[in-house]
């Protein structure tokens, strides 16, 4: 290859990773927390979500819970960014 394309080629390998990394990182910065397990109603886990990390919430998620008594029922869950 010639030294142009091998420049490239370096190039888009350091892009890559830059972008990987990125994306790791910006994973590991964020967490959940169940903060009703019997129930999601969108605007009470939003204004629940909203109350418990003020300087921190990203978003609020209904999901379904995997077992125990409540198994299957919606369960509100915050996403928040971790404290480092």
């Amino acid at each position: 290859m010639s030294k142009s394309v091998n420049g490239v080629v370096i190039a888009l390998i350091m892009i890559c990773l830059f972008i990987s990394i990125g994306v790791e990182s910006s994973l590991r910065n964020r967490c959940f927390n169940i903060v009703h397990h019997d129930r999601c109603i969108e605007k009470e886990c939003k204004s629940t979500c909203l109350k418990m990390y003020p300087q921190s919430f990203i978003e609020n998620k209904c999901v379904a819970a995997p077992g125990g008594p409540f198994k299957g029922r919606g369960q509100c869950a915050c996403e928040h960014r971790c404290p480092k």
